[in-house]
């Protein structure tokens, strides 16, 4: 687990990289609204949140509590920028099904921080890394979606 997880931290940082050159690219289109701005910001909590959620699982690989910890408050982050970014970002209808999406992944790696046994005979840890695969996943295509067309206007 622990080889994935640095792995894990490792592409979640350099997509982090990525997302902000490509803010740099629509620096007028996403900076220039407090709208847009929250949009560039959440992308940038997709790869973060599981990010930080990734390190903390190497850090603290045999003390389960702080993976715990670590686990709540990165999907926290997560969530707070999904629900802010739902409420007043400009954003695709495509966006806003894949931000409720992602929520709920958020959701499920909290729950999954509150499983103490196996599950179907895996271990909740493990679990909680194929779903921040899922975030990620969801995450660049969020992103790539800023990338190649114009946001949608705020109703």
């Amino acid at each position: 687990m622990e080889t994935f997880y640095a792995t894990l931290a490792q592409i979640c940082f350099a997509l982090v990289g990525l997302w902000w050159v490509v803010v740099q690219f629509k620096y007028d289109q996403l900076m220039s609204t407090p709208a847009g701005r929250l949009a560039a910001y959440s992308a940038s909590m997709h790869f973060i949140a599981p990010g930080v959620i990734s390190l903390i699982s190497i850090l603290v690989a045999e003390d389960l509590a702080i993976w715990r910890l670590g686990s709540v408050l990165g999907s926290i982050l997560g969530m707070v920028a999904g629900l802010a970014a739902l409420r007043a970002a400009m954003l695709t209808r495509t966006q806003r099904i894949i931000e409720v999406v992602l929520i709920i992944l958020f959701g499920v790696i909290i729950g999954l921080s509150f499983i103490f046994t196996p599950v179907f005979g895996v271990k909740p840890i493990m679990i909680e890394s194929i779903v921040n695969v899922g975030v990620i996943t969801l995450g660049a295509n969020y992103a790539w979606l800023f990338f190649v067309g114009a946001p949608a206007k705020k109703a």
